[in-house]
């Protein structure tokens, strides 16, 4: 989820720079016309929702759910998700004296955990009201964020956000923009492409899972490794650090994190699964 996009504008196209490796336009615009502003960004969040509707329509149609139902709690999950995302960014501002007016902004950013944990807790309760079975919903919801998540990185890195560290290396990317960063490395590629990778991974065992609840154990614990790593690279200071300069927020959560799906799999591997071992997933 974007964390801090740029309020300028320009056009959505590489531009040459001398000097410069590659270039991308912080906070593109890929279609004006009259009032109307098309925002890469927002183009590639879009396209990563529908992918997720579409993961979330194939597996309710192989499970043999309703589809319209689990069409409409993917939409509601997804702004639950928002809401969560963006009170957890004003969480880590508190202290600053724009932290509140953050929270309606909508120029303001989203943090992905935050936006993660309000999603399952609101999947938790929709699906204890509609006697839905809950992991293998979590299952189907993980895929979804994980092919969203891995599409919608791509717009931050057309927007300019969630940007890199300086580096030498041959691939980074200039923001036309911000030109004083320098060549930077191109954090959101690397995120977007390591979980596109995973969700590929994910999709191929999800008909042969060792038990229900395995693919968003699966997801949490490869996101936060992944998370992990790429707060290495991240150069945007206004993410939060739990330890200023050491620990970013996010790897602090995602080590949270990792501790609880770790324990989850040692729990759910060894419970009884009837829908596995019924072979309804196949």
């Amino acid at each position: 989820m974007n964390e801090n996009v740029a309020q300028s504008g320009s056009i959505a196209i590489l531009q040459f720079v001398p000097h410069a490796r590659y270039t991308v336009a912080m906070h593109p615009i890929l279609l004006k016309f009259g009032p109307i502003t098309l925002y890469s960004y927002g183009l590639l969040v879009a396209l990563g929702v529908l992918a997720g509707l579409g993961a979330i329509d194939l597996e309710a149609k192989r499970m043999g759910w309703n589809r319209d139902l689990l069409s409409k709690l993917a939409v509601l999950t997804f702004v639950m998700g928002l809401v969560g995302g963006r009170v957890a960014y004003v969480l880590t501002r508190l202290g600053s004296d724009d932290a509140l007016s953050t929270l309606f902004d909508p120029h303001a950013g989203f943090v992905f955990f935050g936006g993660l944990i309000a999603s399952w807790l609101f999947i938790y309760w929709q699906t204890k009201k509609r006697k839905l079975p809950l992991w293998p919903v979590l299952d189907a919801f993980a895929l979804a964020i994980c092919v969203g998540e891995g599409i919608g990185r791509f717009g931050c890195l057309l927007g300019g956000c969630c940007y890199g560290k300086p580096t030498s290396l041959f691939w980074g990317v200039a923001m036309v923009n911000e030109p004083a960063l320098g060549h930077l490395h191109p954090v959101q590629a690397y995120e977007g492409l390591a979980l596109l990778a995973f969700f590929a991974f994910l999709w191929s065992r999800r008909a042969r899972k060792d038990y229900e609840g395995e693919s968003v154990v699966f997801f949490v614990g490869g996101y936060s490794v992944i998370r992990f790593f790429i707060e290495m690279f991240r150069g945007d200071a206004i993410r939060g650090f739990f330890i200023p300069g050491v620990i970013s927020t996010s790897q602090a959560v995602g080590l949270a994190m990792i501790a609880v799906v770790t324990a989850l799999h040692l729990k759910l591997r060894s419970a009884p699964n009837p829908q596995v071992k019924s072979g309804k997933k196949r």
